[in-house]
């Protein structure tokens, strides 16, 4: 499975505040061009919720191509 890293602030030191306005900068600019139509998501492919299991499997096993893959629920 995915592991998630936690760097402890005291890592960043006196950087952790200009490393936080970096990455909210970036995430309203991204947000920005989303609601524009100026950047959109590749999306691989569109599963149905049943085919999930199969999906994770052939991602695991570095098949799953490039993009995003989508699950349709309903």
């Amino acid at each position: 499975m995915y592991q998630c890293i936690l760097i402890p602030s005291y890592w960043l030191g006196p950087k952790r505040a200009e490393l936080r306005t970096f990455v909210q900068d970036a995430l309203a600019k991204g947000a920005k061009r989303i609601e524009e139509g100026k950047l959109k998501p590749y999306i691989n492919q569109t599963i149905k919720l049943e085919d999930v299991q199969d999906a994770l499997e052939k991602l695991k096993q570095g098949k799953g191509g490039f993009g995003k893959v989508v699950v349709k629920l309903l």
